[in-house]
């Protein structure tokens, strides 16, 4: 038999409400009931009301909202606690009070004047947040949340005062990352916060449906800044000066290339997250392909000051082939699916304008033409409407190959050039400092005699060796996708066989040639830097070496590729791999060499 609900009197539902909510509608002892607390604080106006129209003055369930309305948005109880902390205390026991605490909150976000939400300047919802997520301990402005609190926004608020809610939060969360780089852990709470906010479905789709998920016609340097990823993928030990960020003189040391794999890490699972879920994967697709569209001027020399930071696409490579090795492990189909009409006419990146490989662009039309006469319609603009369909395992390998052309690449390049700038202005300190049992290492204070340009220049190849060449995940996972770029590049001539075909094939000859270039621009820095690096992380050389010995002989299909590099000069590195030591040297004024040489 169910047990019978307790019947509460009037009295006693008015003291317990009192006791919760910590107000009164009773000024005195006169006016019955016991006396009030000295928190309780005396809604006078709404008493007011209730006596104009002869209704009893006990708090009650049917007069909460009006109560609430009244301490909360009044104005008049500005000594009294803020309304947003007061709110949080009220709902461990009343779950009423959700409610109220997002109404403040965004009412307060949209700058209408409000009885104060909290005490300082921040969004006290992210500090609940925070403290639900990743408690920090001396943390002088974090609350306890409330169990439940979260689920009931996520769960069960209505969706439409939901979203208004979660667009908020998302923006305070992309703003609080901004300054922030990897000599820090400040980082993470955010980062959690962000991903705990998109295990919901619910969140997820209010992420990708954010007005600055991708914002409209901005550059690449402004969806770094302003899109509610790119502050996130942004944090770096490579410094901007475009942007703001508070940078000491300590040195790099593990602990900040702690921080990276704690960063990539949650970068990884917030992309899984929304590339798993059916309604959110496509927006993640458009939104890396917009990234790599608008920043594509990157790869040139002189740099773009309306392109996003070199350690935006750094973290952006990692994290992608991190995804990339996650499905494809899991996939042993993935590598058929790379179509090379990717290349020629896929609808989201725009790959037929990079310098290919062989072919030219007329070349590339006629070969089409051949071959499929309604893509010869896409390219040439007649239609809008055409779509070639390619799975994700095809636009996720192209995508990651562009992506770390801008960025890990790129950085390889711009650690060559800073040392250079530094050895054209003090050859004998380079020289010290890179041989110091210490190096690499931030901290100048022990050298007082250097020159203020050379510090700069010192600073920043530090800050490349330590996000890039130190990042051993990194490397190896870049190690692992190259030699299977160069193997699927090898298929469309037959394989790793001898002679090759007469005539090169368009599906080779369409590829860009950067493919090629960031391969061995990767090899030749893997190998360069192997004492810091350490030799463990040394590739296998098989397929490298049998990709360069099939083409060195075979001008017509390799073209120019290996003779534009280094400016013309010798370019000399030694491999060790086995019992074998592979030396490979080139010049533009000589025939190619390359040979085995025999070990000790």
């Amino acid at each position: 038999m169910a047990k019978r609900k307790r019947y509460i009197s009037a009295d006693e539902e008015d003291k317990i409400t009192r006791n919760i909510f910590e107000v009164t509608l009773r000024k005195s002892p006169e006016d019955e009931i016991p006396t009030p607390t000295t928190n309780e604080i005396f809604l006078e106006k709404t008493a007011a009301k209730l006596v104009s129209e002869n209704k009893s003055l006990n708090l009650c369930e049917d007069l909460m909202e009006t109560v609430l309305i009244d301490r909360c948005f009044s104005g008049e109880f500005d000594d009294a606690e803020p309304a947003f902390t007061y709110l949080i205390g009220c709902y461990r026991p009343k779950s009423l009070a959700v409610s109220y605490c997002l109404v403040i909150y965004l009412v307060n976000s949209i700058g209408f004047p409000v009885n104060k939400v909290s005490s300082s300047d921040e969004s006290p919802l992210v500090r609940l947040l925070f403290a639900k997520v990743s408690p920090r301990k001396n943390d002088s402005h974090s609350f306890n949340c409330p169990p439940g609190f979260f689920t009931d926004i996520l769960e069960k608020m209505d969706i439409c005062i939901g979203n208004l809610v979660l667009r908020s939060l998302y923006e305070d969360l992309s703003k609080w990352v901004l300054t922030e780089s990897l000599l820090s852990d400040l980082f993470m709470q955010p980062l959690a916060a962000l991903t705990y906010l998109i295990e919901s479905p619910h969140g997820a789709k209010a992420l990708v449906n954010h007005p600055m998920w991708l914002p409209k016609e901005a550059n690449g340097l402004e969806i770094e800044k302003t899109s509610i990823l790119g502050p996130f993928f942004h944090v770096s030990l490579i410094s901007d000066d475009r942007f703001y960020c508070e940078q000491d003189d300590s040195d790099f040391s593990a602990t900040n290339r702690s921080y990276a794999n704690c960063l990539h890490d949650g970068l990884e699972k917030v992309l899984l997250l929304l590339l798993e879920n059916a309604d959110t994967r496509e927006s993640v697709l458009q939104f890396i392909a917009e990234l790599i569209l608008k920043n594509s001027s990157m790869a040139n020399i002189h740099g773009d000051k309306n392109c996003a930071s070199l350690g935006m696409f750094v973290n952006l490579g990692a994290v992608m082939l991190r995804l990339f090795k996650n499905f494809f492990d899991k996939d042993t189909r993935s590598k058929g699916e790379i179509d090379v009409r990717y290349v020629i006419y896929g609808t989201r990146l725009n790959l037929s304008k990079s310098t290919s490989l062989y072919s030219s662009l007329d070349e590339v039309v006629a070969w089409i033409i051949r071959n499929n006469a309604d893509a010869v319609k896409l390219i040439s603009g007649r239609t809008s409407s055409l779509k070639t369909e390619h799975t994700f395992s095809c636009e996720w390998f192209f995508m990651t190959a562009r992506v770390l052309h801008l960025g890990l690449i790129k950085s390889l390049s711009e650690l060559e050039l800073t040392y250079q700038e530094m050895e054209e202005i003090d050859p004998y300190h380079l020289k010290k400092m890179v041989g110091a049992a210490s190096f690499p290492r931030r901290n100048l204070d022990a050298e007082q005699d250097l020159d203020e340009e050379f510090r700069f220049y010192w600073q920043k190849y530090c800050s490349y060796i330590y996000q890039v060449l130190l990042d051993k995940p990194l490397l190896q996972h870049a190690l692992s996708f190259y030699p299977l770029m160069l193997t699927w590049l090898v298929d469309h001539v037959g394989g790793f066989k001898m002679p090759l075909p007469l005539t090169c094939p368009m599906e080779f000859a369409c590829v860009p040639e950067h493919f090629v270039e960031d391969a061995l621009e990767l090899l030749i820095a893997v190998f360069k830097y192997s004492k810091l690096i350490g030799e463990e992380i040394l590739p296998k050389m098989d397929i490298y070496m049998n990709f360069m010995m099939m083409f060195m002989d075979n001008p017509k299909i390799y073209k120019k590729l290996i003779y534009q590099r280094t400016d013309g000069g010798t370019l000399e590195f030694v491999c060790q791999q086995k019992n074998f030591v592979i030396i490979y040297n080139y010049n533009l004024r000589r025939q190619s060499t390359m040979s085995l040489v025999s070990g000790p």
